[in-house]
């Protein structure tokens, strides 16, 4: 896999965290809608990076900076500008039909 280190938004270069997939998914294990996010990201097989926002301050600053400066998770990166904040499983399957790359396999609006 090529190394996308070089295209990872402010705070990553503070915490050592590579990245190894497209979809970078910012939040707390704690947060509702960050687990829902991520359990429909594990059903439909989407390979993703997840980064607690809580156990690293340097990952919680670049979610915010990713969303201007807004303090709610999910933040869902899909890189290149693309960014969700907080979105429902139908934004989330909407935006992963129009994403290219992505292994995302008989994907359908929920």
């Amino acid at each position: 896999m090529a190394d996308t280190s070089a295209n990872l938004p402010f705070g990553h270069e503070l915490t050592g965290h590579p990245a190894h997939h497209a979809l970078t998914v910012y939040g707390s294990e704690r947060c509702h809608d960050t687990v829902r996010s991520r359990a429909l990201l594990d059903a439909l097989g989407v390979e993703y990076n997840f980064y607690d926002t809580e156990k690293d301050a340097a990952l919680a600053r670049t979610a915010w900076a990713l969303q201007g400066g807004g303090q709610k998770i999910p933040v869902i990166d899909f890189g290149e500008g693309k960014v969700l904040v907080e979105p429902s499983d139908e934004q989330l399957t909407q935006a992963l039909q129009k994403t290219d790359g992505l292994p995302v396999h008989g994907v359908t609006t929920v």
